[in-house]
């Protein structure tokens, strides 16, 4: 039987890590005893503290590492005893927090030394114990250790109740397509090997600051659901571009080459009254062509299929005006049986619902002789003063009448420089040469009236 030792770090409102820890064979009395790395003089004696943890009987939290991550850590709190810890550098591994967990299964079935260590080969771990029911750490995988956070994959046995995959981590929450990556690797082959997932769980418990330092720092994702980043030069045209496509308002009406600047707009995605999900855009400090789009919510967690069609949209905005996508952040999903369901479709007759089918939105700023011309143009009856910032809809065109048979053009607008005309219909939609000369039509009009179209959309029909 192989003679295993592990390694553990605890985590305290200290600087730095705490203490090392290592559970080894003792070779005295059978068994297994547990250690504290003591600095000073560099040697290990007897400790209770990593046996409290595991019972839940501890203050402060333990998480596993590698040997030479341990021999890091013992180099580090050597210095520190030295010099201090505020004086001893960076730590090699992250402290001050407690360890969360981001998602975990249980494997049932015949979980033989054979079976385990297949499982542990397979999904590149290390092995730390024997299969014993009295050990609990079995294996370990760091997934990632840097000074942002660290993520720690964590086989645990159980005996009877079989086995234990979790997903630890310290700071950071593990992104969505993380947990997912791990799902495409277990699932699998624990069907290979003849065990039952009969549990899964995610986001049972997040990472708490231990200490003050901790507490003060501002986390990039403490309340984000879904995050976007893509790549490019901006100008003022490809900026409001994306604020009339997203329907973002500045927050501030500085040039869009100052490099200071870092917030671009914020809006209210549609919601159900079950959640308020707001849209920020964001350049990224030190970097000008790193522009990044936020969602954070409050109240329930939208749909999934909801989250998944801002994702679409926001990647079509970005990606239709020339920015190229690096990556993206997404909230752990939960289990799907505590997922927000979508809210069923009203009852109503589909023959009176509206849908839009054509979108045209202006760039420039009309007065009120030039509104009165562009609507005259365009058959648009007359309605809402110019002057009236609460004002919003400046009158409509209606080419067909009848019950839930209409067919409409309507002018509105978001601000004095941010105007949309939407052409909209029930039932059956106009034919494809009546809005390709809709917009032929708003073009001229709008040349005439000094403005642009800045950008058109077109949306596929709905069936009838």
């Amino acid at each position: 039987m192989a003679h295993f030792v592990s390694y553990y770090v605890e985590s305290t409102p200290r600087h730095g890590p705490a203490a090392v820890y290592r559970r080894r064979p003792d070779t005295e009395r059978g068994g297994r005893v547990d250690e504290i790395f003591a600095a000073p003089d560099g040697t290990w004696f007897g400790d209770d503290e990593l046996w409290k943890y595991e019972r839940g009987r501890s203050d402060w939290d333990f998480y596993g590492v590698h040997p030479d991550e341990a021999e890091q850590v013992m180099a580090w709190l050597r210095t520190a005893m030295e010099v201090g810890r505020d004086n001893a550098g960076r730590p090699p591994v992250i402290a001050e927090w407690g360890v969360g967990e981001a998602w975990t299964v249980r494997l049932t079935g015949e979980t033989t030394d054979e079976v385990v260590g297949t499982l542990i080969d397979r999904l590149g771990m290390t092995r730390r114990a024997s299969l014993d029911p009295l050990e609990r750490d079995i294996a370990l995988r760091v997934l990632r250790s840097d000074a942002s956070a660290r993520w720690n994959l964590q086989l645990d046995y159980a005996g009877e109740q079989g086995c234990f995959l979790s997903l630890l981590y310290v700071r950071l929450t593990p992104d969505e397509r993380v947990i997912q990556g791990l799902r495409e690797q277990v699932y699998p082959l624990a069907a290979e090997l003849g065990l039952e997932i009969v549990d899964e769980q995610v986001a049972t418990q997040p990472s708490f600051p231990y200490s003050e330092r901790a507490r003060a720092e501002t986390l990039p994702d403490k309340d984000w659901l879904l995050v976007l980043w893509f790549r490019g030069a901006m100008t003022e045209g490809v900026l409001r571009t994306l604020q009339q496509q997203l329907g973002l308002q500045s927050e501030w009406s500085f040039d869009v080459d100052d490099s200071t600047e870092l917030e671009w707009g914020i809006g209210y995605l549609p919601n159900d009254g079950r959640y308020r999900a707001q849209l920020r855009l964001r350049r990224t400090f030190g970097d000008d062509d790193l522009w990044r789009f936020e969602i954070g919510y409050e109240g329930k967690r939208p749909p999934e299929e909801t989250i998944d069609q801002w994702h679409e949209e926001i990647t079509a905005a970005a990606t239709g005006v020339g920015l190229v996508f690096e990556r993206d952040w997404l909230r752990p999903r939960p289990t799907p049986e505590l997922r927000t369901p979508l809210v069923p479709p009203p009852t109503r007759s589909a023959a009176g619902q509206v849908h839009v089918l054509y979108r045209a939105y202006l760039e420039g700023e009309f007065t009120a002789a030039s509104l009165d011309g562009f609507r005259d143009a365009l058959g648009i009856g007359k309605r809402g003063r110019i002057d009236d910032d609460s004002e919003e809809y400046f009158g409509e065109r209606v080419l067909r009448e009848g019950e839930n048979r209409l067919v409409r053009l309507m002018l509105s607008r978001r601000s004095a420089t941010d105007w949309y005309l939407s052409l909209s219909y029930q039932d059956t939609p106009p034919d494809l040469a009546t809005v390709d000369h809709i917009a032929r039509d708003i073009h001229t009009a709008a040349t005439a009236a000094g403005l642009t179209v800045g950008h058109e959309q077109r949306f596929p029909p709905k069936q009838p």
